[in-house]
């Protein structure tokens, strides 16, 4: 039986502003952020891009609203 090591708060930190996730969204990328974090990296002028590996998307992506279900959001 493999053992799984008990949940961290670095699983569900933001990695724009280092907090807890608030209102978790995941890009298309598959990368978490909270939902406004996510908004504010956007830009109204050109092509937006992930925060973190800078691929471009075109919508902010939906707040997940049961995030243990979504498969980027489960805990490893």
């Amino acid at each position: 039986m493999a053992s799984t090591a008990a949940p961290s708060i670095e699983d569900w930190k933001c990695p724009v502003c280092l907090e807890m996730v608030c209102k978790p969204v995941v890009g298309s990328c598959g990368h978490v952020f909270c939902f406004w974090c996510e908004h504010k990296s956007m830009d109204v002028f050109d092509k937006s891009a992930c925060p973190t590996c800078r691929r471009p998307f075109n919508n902010l992506p939906a707040v997940c609203d049961d995030p243990l279900s979504h498969p980027h959001l489960t805990l490893r």
